[in-house]
């Protein structure tokens, strides 16, 4: 299950205003926020927190495809054992969660750097 969720999310299901949480999509976020933020500290602050969380992610891709390799294997291996797929599985989990803690961390720190005009500035926002 969640393999099927991750695949979706990285096909391009897992969107949050529009976004998808991928190291390109970062980078691109950082770009602009480099472009917004007027304040120099500010600006580095926050270019600084989105630049922690690509790096972040792009761990998580290379833990993902990693994961993806070795469960290929095990499928294709007719003795493939349970639970080595589930540990690869439950190892996965674990570090999409402590992922997403670690990017909703970024997001409050993103957002401790930003006024409200500027947030609204970078993400579209219209309410």
């Amino acid at each position: 299950m969640i393999v099927l969720l991750l695949a979706w999310y990285f096909l391009g299901g897992g969107v949050a205003s529009g976004m998808i949480l991928t190291s390109p999509a970062v980078d691109d976020l950082a770009k602009r926020a480099a472009i917004v933020v007027e304040d120099e500290t500010r600006r580095q602050a926050a270019v600084q927190a989105l630049e922690i969380l690509e790096k972040d992610i792009k761990a998580f891709e290379k833990a993902y495809a990693a994961s993806g390799k070795a469960l290929g294997k095990l499928y294709r291996n007719h003795g493939g054992g349970r639970d080595e797929a589930l540990f690869i599985l439950n190892d996965l989990n674990a570090n999409w969660a402590d992922g997403q803690r670690r990017a909703l961390d970024a997001r409050f720190t993103l957002r401790d750097q930003l006024t409200e005009e500027e947030w609204s500035a970078l993400f579209g926002n219209s309410d």
